[in-house]
């Protein structure tokens, strides 16, 4: 089987031609990403573009997130077991905590 053969085949060994297609669906041509865009308003641009960047700063403030948490569940259980701290805390003086439980 060629690679021309196999590229233009479906699972079952026919060709795109002789596959059947849907009553009142015809082939389409690909459309390029940035053609998607063809009939939004700036406004509409903007919005996304917006997201975008709103959604690249929460990636990246998220890993401090997770270690400011897991500091303070730490200090949570330190102070539950009535001991002193088990581990340092690097982030909450930062923001003025875990000075004291």
């Amino acid at each position: 089987m060629d690679r021309d053969e196999a590229s233009t085949s479906t699972s079952e060994g026919k060709s795109l031609e002789e596959a059947p297609v849907a009553e009142g669906l015809e082939p389409t041509q690909p459309v390029s990403f940035l053609s998607l865009f063809k009939f939004s308003t700036y406004g509409e641009i903007a919005w996304l573009f917006f997201g975008f960047i709103m959604c690249c700063i929460k990636a990246l403030t998220l890993p401090a997130v997770v270690i400011i948490y897991s500091e303070f569940t730490s200090m949570l259980v330190d102070r539950a077991m009535g001991f002193g701290t088990s581990s340092k805390v690097h982030a909450l003086p930062l923001f003025g905590g875990g000075k004291s439980l």
